[in-house]
């Protein structure tokens, strides 16, 4: 069986410093990340400590939330993790503030899959779940789809939808709508973009959109997405590996079809592991992106076309050194931070 999460047992994670306007504010369309000092809540603050931490439900479990996902209205958390080499995608319901300690469900890899939950996303409420993995016959990455009814995802995908690329999954995200699906793999070169009218709907076989990597030296374009609300915004990453920098790329959808990227601006230029674990707030007014020394979640807001760094979160007392290898964000700001190495998700709440 293939190893699964690839891309995120390759790469590290860093960060940089605050960038402000040469005037000392913040930049023309971005806010300050602490709320509590303008009244603005579209980039609230967070707190030094996570309101609550789920850990993994069992000891043998490797490599727990190293890709999780959040419904955009905040009620699932969706987690990665692997028993004996075998994937499995662990669900956590919300009830008032606070999380299920324990999985309400847990998916198993479904029949003829390989190096199950590669890769994770949610629709808004939850009802539609994708997850990464590879076909067994074809040995191309594929997309698990689930759709969730009375309460409860089925054993069995609705659909698979199976590349051509003969490689492993890298990156797999839906839109809040879950109209828009976006996939990668460490083969493709590319991002592949598949639509479907309306929710329920099968998606198309084949994609509606290719997007070819942006320079000939992005070698490892695609290798983590995000979308926001309807599909409209789309980042991939060219992931930092090896000592290279790290690029982000923003992509605009008009009439149907993206346009060419503008690339997102680091919080430091020198940054070798930028852009290897973010997520983007179903609005697209907060980005977070994941880091390592001097260890801290780096928040973005919009500007133009762009997204530019205004804030960041700095990790526990005693956190590894790649706190945050993935962190997804809920449409009201609240922050989810998966911790493999502590074998944790971290729920930080906006204040």
């Amino acid at each position: 069986m293939r190893q699964a999460s690839l891309v995120a047992c390759l790469v590290m994670f860093a960060c940089g410093t605050s960038h402000r306007a040469p005037d000392g504010g913040v930049p023309d369309g971005a806010v300050p990340a602490d709320a509590s000092l303008t009244g603005d809540l579209r980039l609230p603050g967070y707190p030094a400590m996570p309101s609550q931490t789920i850990a993994a439900p069992a000891d043998n479990m490797d490599n727990y939330a190293i890709v999780i996902a959040v419904s955009a209205d905040g009620s699932t958390i969706a987690a990665c993790g692997t028993h004996e080499s075998v994937g499995s995608v662990l669900i956590y319901t919300r009830t008032g503030t606070s999380y299920s300690a324990m999985p309400t469900q847990t998916l198993l890899t479904p029949e003829n899959v390989e190096s199950f939950c590669a890769q994770v996303g949610l629709s808004a409420d939850g009802t539609t779940l994708t997850v990464g993995g590879v076909d067994g016959t074809s040995l191309n990455s594929a997309v698990a789809v689930y759709t969730r009814s009375g309460g409860m995802y089925p054993m069995v995908p609705a659909q698979v939808i199976v590349t051509s690329d003969n490689g492993l999954p890298w990156s797999a995200a839906i839109s809040a709508d879950g109209n828009t699906l976006a996939t990668s793999s460490n083969v493709a070169d590319g991002v592949f973009v598949y639509t479907r009218t309306g929710a329920g709907a099968m998606f198309p076989t084949t994609p509606t959109q290719t997007l070819a990597k942006p320079s000939t030296g992005d070698a490892l374009f695609g290798s983590a997405i995000t979308l926001d609300g309807d599909g409209s915004k789309l980042l991939a990453a060219n992931a930092s590996v090896s000592g290279s920098v790290g690029r982000l790329y923003a992509y605009t959808r008009t009439s149907g079809m993206y346009g060419a990227p503008t690339e997102v601006e680091g919080p430091s230029t020198t940054s070798t592991s930028f852009a290897n674990a973010f997520s983007l707030r179903a609005d697209g007014l907060e980005l977070a992106e994941g880091g390592n020394p001097p260890v801290h979640i780096a928040i973005y807001a919009p500007s133009g076309d762009t997204y530019l760094p205004v804030g960041s979160v700095s990790p526990p007392a005693g956190s590894p050194s790649n706190f945050a290898p993935s962190l997804a964000l809920a449409a009201d700001g609240t922050l989810i931070v998966g911790s493999f190495e502590t074998s944790s998700i971290l729920i930080y709440p906006p204040l």
